[in-house]
Protein backbone atom coordinates (compact mmCIF):
# COMPACT_ATOMS: atom_id res chain seq x y z
CA UNK A 1 0.00 0.00 0.00
CA UNK A 2 1.44 3.95 -0.91
CA UNK A 3 1.51 5.99 1.88
CA UNK A 4 3.16 9.26 2.75
CA UNK A 5 0.94 11.21 4.98
CA UNK A 6 3.37 14.05 4.35
CA UNK A 7 1.47 14.61 1.10
CA UNK A 8 -2.23 14.04 2.67
CA UNK A 9 -4.42 16.66 2.48
CA UNK A 10 -3.17 18.17 -0.82
CA UNK A 11 -4.35 16.22 -3.70
CA UNK A 12 -7.61 16.64 -6.07
CA UNK A 13 -9.43 14.48 -8.23
CA UNK A 14 -11.82 14.91 -10.96
CA UNK A 15 -14.34 12.10 -12.17
CA UNK A 16 -16.00 12.54 -15.07
CA UNK A 17 -19.37 11.09 -14.73
CA UNK A 18 -22.38 10.33 -17.14
CA UNK A 19 -25.22 11.18 -14.93
CA UNK A 20 -24.98 13.22 -11.52
CA UNK A 21 -27.98 12.80 -10.21
CA UNK A 22 -27.34 9.31 -10.01
CA UNK A 23 -24.25 9.97 -8.89
CA UNK A 24 -25.33 12.12 -5.69
CA UNK A 25 -27.82 9.58 -5.31
CA UNK A 26 -25.40 7.22 -4.90
CA UNK A 27 -23.20 8.78 -2.61
CA UNK A 28 -26.03 10.15 -0.39
CA UNK A 29 -27.31 6.04 -0.12
CA UNK A 30 -23.20 5.76 1.30
CA UNK A 31 -23.71 8.43 3.93
CA UNK A 32 -20.90 10.39 1.96
CA UNK A 33 -21.89 14.24 2.54
CA UNK A 34 -20.85 16.72 -0.67
CA UNK A 35 -20.52 20.54 -1.18
CA UNK A 36 -23.77 22.59 -2.79
CA UNK A 37 -23.56 21.75 -6.34
CA UNK A 38 -22.16 24.13 -9.04
CA UNK A 39 -23.33 24.81 -12.44
CA UNK A 40 -21.98 26.21 -15.56
CA UNK A 41 -23.31 26.49 -19.17
CA UNK A 42 -20.53 23.85 -19.78
CA UNK A 43 -20.82 21.04 -16.52
CA UNK A 44 -22.13 20.71 -13.05
CA UNK A 45 -20.00 19.51 -10.40
CA UNK A 46 -20.06 18.62 -6.89
CA UNK A 47 -17.11 18.59 -4.39
CA UNK A 48 -16.41 15.83 -2.07
CA UNK A 49 -13.94 16.48 0.90
CA UNK A 50 -12.13 12.86 2.13
CA UNK A 51 -10.92 12.18 5.61
CA UNK A 52 -7.33 12.53 4.78
CA UNK A 53 -8.80 16.66 3.08
CA UNK A 54 -8.04 15.63 -0.25
CA UNK A 55 -10.83 17.17 -2.47
CA UNK A 56 -12.50 14.68 -5.00
CA UNK A 57 -14.97 16.13 -7.57
CA UNK A 58 -17.77 14.24 -9.91
CA UNK A 59 -18.71 16.38 -13.00
CA UNK A 60 -21.21 15.70 -15.78
CA UNK A 61 -20.43 17.82 -18.69
CA UNK A 62 -23.32 19.54 -20.21
CA UNK A 63 -21.70 20.81 -23.53
CA UNK A 64 -20.85 17.85 -25.23
CA UNK A 65 -18.26 19.21 -27.12
CA UNK A 66 -16.20 18.52 -23.87
CA UNK A 67 -17.01 15.34 -23.63
CA UNK A 68 -14.22 13.53 -25.89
Amino acid sequence: MYRLSERAGGCSCTFAVDDLDQMMTHLRDLGIETDEEMKSDQARLIMIKEPAGNSLACAQTLDRSMAR
